[in-house]
């Protein structure tokens, strides 16, 4: 056999050599993995077997101290250990907050809406102090009744002793307090009326009644009442009192002619001097001629002054015009008079 030839069947023989080995080694390695593995679930089982037995054993175990004993409650059952009593304790505590939240979350499920108690109360009360109405039997009240008027007249003869009001709330949550109506005495009484609303604001109305055997003096009432170059609203009626009167002008006092129905009761003016811009009260006061008997009228007046500042900017485009105006006659004037003496 030649050398190349010889070469070549040991090479070829080398590689089946190689081959055949890894072939063994690799099956050898295969066969240790599955001795391992098989080999691992058998421990396993082992272990798992002898920790169960030992879990089996151990309640068959009697303890040499501290023999355990039933609490109050049913199947529950404490010792003296401290960390069994820790766990009891962390376990009853947890279970509680479980239970009220529950309770919370149950009650909230149920109302669907925050309890009242967490809130301050927000209710707002009434402010309504008015009276609907006063009524006195087989009486009659100066002026009419009207809620914004809280001044009443009332004459009576002297066998009345006492007067039986009935004063209603405008509000149905507003008290009324009635004082004054009992042990009239000869001459003037004053009957008050505090109404209370609900929110604790108030409002007095007064009846002032007079107690006389002569009701021929006690006419204290006005014929007429005018105010030079204003009208008055209302229209004058002696049966009412309060009046309004808008000036739209600055202006410091009123010629007011009040006259009374009786020509000897007394008529006194007070608040008419030294007017001043916005609202001004000026009272026409009339005693009949007892002496006693008293009504009062009011004359509510307002003076505007921003109405002036405007009637005074309106008529100066008016003046500006008369201004320009004469002077273009005076000019004419003086043309036509030089022209004329031209001509001579």
């Amino acid at each position: 056999m030649s050398k190349k030839k010889c070469l070549i069947f040991l090479i070829i023989l080398i590689m089946i050599v190689k081959v055949f080995g890894l072939t063994v080694y690799s099956t050898d390695v295969d066969d240790e993995l599955q001795d391992n593995i098989a080999e691992e679930p058998s421990n396993n089982n082992e272990t798992s077997q002898e920790t169960n037995d030992s879990e089996e054993i151990s309640p068959q175990e009697e303890p040499t101290s501290n023999i355990p004993e039933p609490s109050s409650e049913a199947n529950t059952w404490t010792t003296p250990n401290s960390s069994s009593s820790q766990v009891e304790e962390r376990v009853n505590s947890q279970s509680s907050r479980r239970e009220e939240g529950d309770n919370i979350e149950q009650s909230t499920q149920i109302n669907g809406t925050i309890p009242e108690d967490s809130f301050a109360s927000t209710e707002v009360k009434a402010n309504n102090n008015n009276l609907k109405s006063i009524e006195i039997e087989g009486k009659e009240l100066e002026p009419a009744f009207e809620k914004n008027i809280t001044e009443y007249y009332l004459v009576v003869d002297l066998d009345v002793d006492e007067l039986e009001v009935v004063a209603t709330a405008e509000h149905v949550k507003s008290t009324v307090e009635i004082t004054g109506n009992t042990d009239l005495v000869e001459g003037e009484n004053i009957i008050t009326i505090i109404v209370t609303a609900e929110n604790g604001d108030t409002k007095e109305y007064k009846i002032l009644v007079t107690k006389t055997d002569n009701i021929d003096a006690t006419n204290a009432n006005l014929k007429n009442l005018e105010v030079n170059g204003f009208n008055i609203f209302p229209s004058f009626s002696s049966k009412i009192y309060n009046y309004n009167l808008t000036i739209n002008k600055i202006i410091k006092e009123l010629k007011i002619t009040a006259e009374a129905q009786d020509e000897k009761a007394n008529i006194e003016i007070t608040g008419n001097e030294n007017l001043k811009e916005g609202e001004n009260t000026i009272s026409i006061i009339v005693t009949a001629q007892d002496g006693i008997t008293k009504r009062t009228y009011i004359l509510n007046t307002f003076i505007s002054t921003a109405n002036v500042q405007v009637t005074e900017e309106n008529k100066m485009p008016a003046m500006y015009a008369i201004g320009i105006l004469l002077i273009i006659i005076l000019i004419l004037g003086m043309y036509l008079l030089n022209r004329k003496n031209y001509m001579r």
